[in-house]
């Protein structure tokens, strides 16, 4: 589907289907918002460095 840029957000997910627009809430719910001083993207919950994308057990032991 192509849109105009100049459509407000909102608009757009108001216009999307329900199971969309559901996947996307869920989706911003799993964002936060870093407290400052954070120094890695990528952190666990105590906000340490977290390597990304995980390391799969299965293809380190081949």
């Amino acid at each position: 589907m192509r849109v105009p840029r100049h459509r407000p957000l909102l608009v757009l997910v108001s216009m999307a289907p329900s199971y969309e627009r559901d996947a996307l809430i869920e989706f911003l719910k799993t964002l936060q918002v870093l407290p400052p001083g954070t120094k890695d993207r990528i952190v666990d919950d105590r906000f340490r460095a977290r390597e990304w994308p995980p390391v799969d057990l299965s293809e380190e032991k081949r």
